[in-house]
């Protein structure tokens, strides 16, 4: 009997939610707003294209040893989804659709990788383990899939998946930040059901 690992399981959800997230993206009007607060549909699609190239920095990182970070800055990252934001529709579509893929064939690379390897998201830090990843960037398919308000909600996620995101999803909270304790109830609120 065949098992998949792990890994396989996380690499095939981020390749379906990849595709989940260009068909949706193929036909929307990406000029109206999401349900991330000030940004469009189009912060949105950029955002997942930037995400997608900087995560296939940390996989050069983590298995080439390139030193790259994520970001050069997190105001270098906010300036490049204002701008590809900005793009013909057209071109913001092919531009994320083509980082997304080139990210999908890019991960499985992390499997002779040390999964306890240490990658920046900007010089200086913070850090993440490789082998986080790939389920990093599922999560940011997802929830940015919902935030598109395109039809696609929690309800839409396959249960075990569903599951693993909302353990995460209260195992982040630091009930004493009443900030991250708000994000965390308004996510409840749009629909993240754990059952």
């Amino acid at each position: 009997m065949n098992e998949t690992s792990p890994i396989d399981t996380v690499l095939a959800a981020v390749a379906r939610h990849t595709a989940a997230v260009d068909d949706a993206a193929a036909d929307l009007d990406l000029t109206q707003p999401s349900l991330c607060t000030g940004w469009t549909r189009a912060h949105i699609i950029a955002h997942l294209g930037h995400n997608a190239e900087g995560l296939l920095r940390l996989v050069r990182a983590a298995c080439d040893d390139s030193g790259e970070t994520m970001y050069a800055s997190v105001a270098d990252r906010d300036a490049d989804i204002d701008r590809s934001a900005q793009l013909p529709p057209d071109e913001l579509r092919a531009f994320a659709r083509d980082q997304g893929a080139a990210l999908v064939a890019a991960l499985p690379r992390l499997a002779a990788a040390d999964p306890a390897r240490e990658v920046e998201r900007v010089p200086g830090g913070p850090t993440f383990q490789a082998g986080n990843l790939p389920g990093m960037r599922l999560r940011e398919l997802i929830y940015h899939h919902v935030d598109l308000d395109a039809g696609f909600g929690f309800a839409d996620v396959e249960p075990a998946l569903l599951r693993r995101l909302w353990e995460q999803e209260i195992g982040m909270v630091d009930t004493s930040d009443p900030a991250a304790l708000g994000t965390a109830l308004t996510r409840l609120a749009r629909g993240m059901d754990p059952r």
